[in-house]
C-alpha cells in the first residue's frame, strides 16, 4: 500500500465512515432502539469483532468516502468479498447463540442479493457496484438494502443481554451502513458527504425506532420477518440478473 492509500485507509477506519461515524450511527441506534446493556466487560473475542465490524464500516460507498475513492491499484480495495468476510467474522465472534434455522435463513436473505449485485454490476468493487446506472439495478440495491435491514437484526441479534452492547451496536450500526449506502447510491444525497452522513444517521434512528416497536418480533425471530426478508432478496436477485442480462 502506498503511502497515500495508508492515509486514505486510516482516516477511513478512525473518522469516516468507520471509527467516530460508526459509533455515533450505532450509539444513536442503540439508544433509539432501547438495546439492553448487557454484561459490562467486553471479551476479547467481542473486541475482535468490534474491529471487524468497523473494517467492514470502512468499505462502505459513503459519498466523500476516502477509501472509496481510491482506485484500487493504490493498495485500497473496497470490495464486497472483503466486506462479507469481516461481517461474517464479527457475527460469530459476538453472538454465543446457537444458530437457528430462521436465523441461518435470515443471513442466506442477507448474503445472497449482495452476490447478485456484484453479478449485475459485473464487479465486486462496493463504489462500482454502487455507482452503476439503470432503474433495475437501482430497484436491485433497494431491495438489497431493505433484505439487509430486515435481517440485520435476526443475525446479529441486538437485543440479547448475555452479550455486551458495544458490539451488538457496532455490528448493526455496520450492516445499516452498508445498506443504506447502497440504497442511497445514485440519489440527491450521494452528491453530498455532509448530507449523506445525516442522511444515514437520521434514517438509522428511524429504523432503530421500528426494532424497538417490533422487539419481540426480532426476538423469537417471527417467521414473517424472515419471510419478508427472503422475499426481498429474491425480489433483489432477480431484477440484479435481469439487469445483468440486459
Amino acid at each position: 500500500m502506498d503511502p497515500l492509500g495508508l492515509l486514505y485507509a486510516a482516516i477511513g477506519m478512525l473518522v469516516y465512515p468507520g471509527g467516530v461515524y460508526l459509533t455515533g450511527l450505532a450509539g444513536v441506534s442503540a439508544w433509539t432502539a432501547g438495546l439492553p446493556r448487557g454484561p459490562a466487560s467486553i471479551r476479547a473475542e467481542a473486541w475482535a469483532a468490534i474491529i471487524a465490524a468497523v473494517l467492514a464500516a470502512v468499505l462502505a460507498p459513503m459519498a466523500g468516502s476516502p477509501v472509496a475513492a481510491l482506485p484500487p491499484d493504490r493498495g485500497v480495495a473496497p470490495n464486497l468479498v472483503a466486506a462479507a468476510m469481516l461481517l461474517a467474522a464479527a457475527c460469530a465472534l459476538a453472538t454465543h447463540q446457537r444458530w437457528s434455522t430462521r436465523r441461518l435463513a435470515a443471513a442466506l436473505g442477507l448474503g445472497v442479493p449482495w452476490l447478485a449485485l456484484a453479478v449485475g454490476a459485473a464487479s465486486i468493487q462496493l463504489p462500482v457496484i454502487a455507482g452503476v446506472p439503470g432503474t433495475t439495478l437501482a430497484a436491485a440495491r433497494w431491495c438489497t438494502a431493505a433484505a439487509t435491514l430486515i435481517a440485520a437484526p435476526l443475525v446479529t441479534q441486538p437485543f440479547d443481554a448475555g452479550v455486551a452492547l458495544g458490539p451488538r451496536a457496532v455490528m448493526l450500526g455496520a450492516l445499516m451502513l452498508m445498506a443504506l449506502s447502497i440504497a442511497l447510491a445514485g440519489t440527491v444525497t450521494s452528491g453530498s458527504a455532509p448530507l449523506e452522513a445525516l442522511v444515514v444517521i437520521a434514517a438509522g434512528a428511524l429504523y432503530a425506532l421500528l426494532l424497538r416497536l417490533l422487539q419481540r418480533a426480532v426476538v423469537v425471530e417471527h417467521a414473517a420477518l424472515v419471510v419478508s426478508c427472503l422475499a426481498c432478496a429474491g425480489a433483489a436477485t432477480l431484477l440484479a440478473l435481469l439487469a445483468a442480462r440486459g
